[in-house]
């Protein structure tokens, strides 16, 4: 029976247990375990495989025959088959426009893409992840409130049921005040599901069983005070952002495709060296003077080329023009997006830190003042339940977008960061 209650206590201790996660930890375990960055850093190593793949030569290749020239009956004294040969001819492919330089240089802006777009994905993933554990906290604080809020309607109820007692005339009121607790903890409820699937979304990023709790511990910036400027943002974010600089160097890229493409169009040439014996003829039966030719040996060298009549490279040629044009709008678009989203960032900080000098000047403390008085005179009877519970609304109200204000200023400025291409970690 011991032995099983401790058994218990140690498994209620354990599962208790909860991961306290600061934005350092959790960006630590993000960078250790986080699968999508996993995956995303495979792109490099198969981008410098393909380095590999064009920095190599085409094989050559080897061409062995043997001929029998068929000249007529009795040519030979012991068979019908003329002379006969055996060649030996190796075909060199030649790269007299380095193609293959160009090949190697085109697979490593290949490469540098794919290390800027790794670091791109990077600080997507690290911004969703330190988003949702911002929202993590605030669902935290938020339930908090809801409890506190629980708990007084609770002490409500009991103080009622003192008060009048199971008079019939006063069950509207009862009935009123059971009606907010109920809904209070439909909120409670509510809250906690919401915590559940944004803890799940940490889960996932962090690479953490369903079963693992997580505790936040963030502190939420309550003002921001520094000047921003945004044309010095949007030329900050186009000389460091990651995914700008992934598409300048495929617009580099292409340019470098669309000279070997042009140059492609003598990519065929190669040299050909080979050797061949002519096997010994017998001497012509009942022809006077003839005698048997002796083996011998010649040689052959070459030159294949290809004779560009079609030219089969148009394709390729055009296709790098259309690219090029491709990335011209991309960057046009982007540096428009960018100077929108730069804009419309700083305006959201402005008016959140507008709104949260607002609540710590006037609304906190009077909210408090209201909930307080609303307390005193609730229990000297000098106010109605419904002027109590409004003033109990008021004050978690005030509480709950003062948290929300809180959350909404940390997390637009992460995102500022993000936008603009500054280091998001803190």
């Amino acid at each position: 029976m011991k032995a099983s209650l401790v058994f218990i206590l140690i498994f209620m201790n354990v599962s208790s247990y909860a991961m306290e996660l600061t934005e350092s930890r959790a960006i630590s375990i993000f960078l250790e375990k986080n699968l999508s960055l996993v995956a995303a850093r495979y792109d490099i190593e198969i981008s410098q495989a393909a380095e590999l793949t064009a920095s190599l030569w085409p094989n050559p290749n080897v061409l062995l025959d043997s001929q029998l020239n068929s000249f007529g009956e009795n040519w030979n004294q012991k068979n019908t088959g003329g002379p006969a040969q055996q060649d030996v001819i190796v075909t060199i492919p030649l790269d007299v426009n380095g193609i293959i330089k160009r090949k190697v240089k085109i697979a490593k802006f290949a490469t540098k893409g794919s290390e800027a777009r790794f670091q791109s994905a990077l600080r997507e993933g690290l911004y969703g992840m330190m988003d949702s554990l911002y929202k993590v906290q605030r669902l935290e604080r938020e339930h908090e409130l809801l409890q506190e809020k629980v708990q007084l309607l609770d002490k409500l109820i009991i103080t009622l049921e003192k008060r009048i007692g199971s008079a019939s005339n006063q069950t509207l009121l009862q009935g009123r005040a059971r009606l907010a607790l109920e809904d209070s903890k439909v909120e409670v409820q509510s809250n906690l599901m919401d915590q559940h699937e944004e803890k799940n979304k940490l889960r996932t990023y962090l690479l953490m069983e369903t079963s693992e709790e997580i505790t936040p511990n963030i502190i939420f910036k309550t003002q921001y005070s520094e000047k921003i400027n945004p044309a010095e943002l949007v030329k900050f974010a186009k000389e460091n952002r990651p995914d700008f600089i992934a598409l300048d160097l495929f617009g580099q890229q292409v340019e470098h495709e669309m000279d070997l493409n042009k140059r492609e169009i003598w990519d065929e040439l190669s040299l050909q060296v080979g050797a061949s014996r002519q096997n010994e003829v017998g001497a012509r039966p009942g022809q006077v003077g003839s005698s048997q030719l002796p083996s011998a040996l010649s040689w052959m060298v070459g030159v294949v080329f290809p004779i560009p009549i079609f030219d089969r490279n148009q394709g390729k040629v055009l296709q790098s023009k259309i690219q090029r044009n491709q990335v011209l709008v991309k960057e046009r678009l982007m540096g428009d997006v960018l100077a929108k989203d730069i804009e419309t960032s700083i305006r959201k900080i402005e008016l959140t830190n507008s709104n949260l000098n607002r609540y710590q000047t006037h609304q906190l403390g009077n909210a408090k003042t209201v909930r307080d008085s609303a307390l005193r005179q609730f229990g000297t009877r000098s106010i109605s339940l419904i002027e109590y519970l409004d003033a109990i609304d008021s004050y978690h109200i005030a509480i709950h977008k003062y948290i929300n204000a809180q959350y909404d200023l940390t997390s637009e400025l992460l995102k500022l960061k993000l936008i603009s291409g500054q280091d998001i970690r803190p």
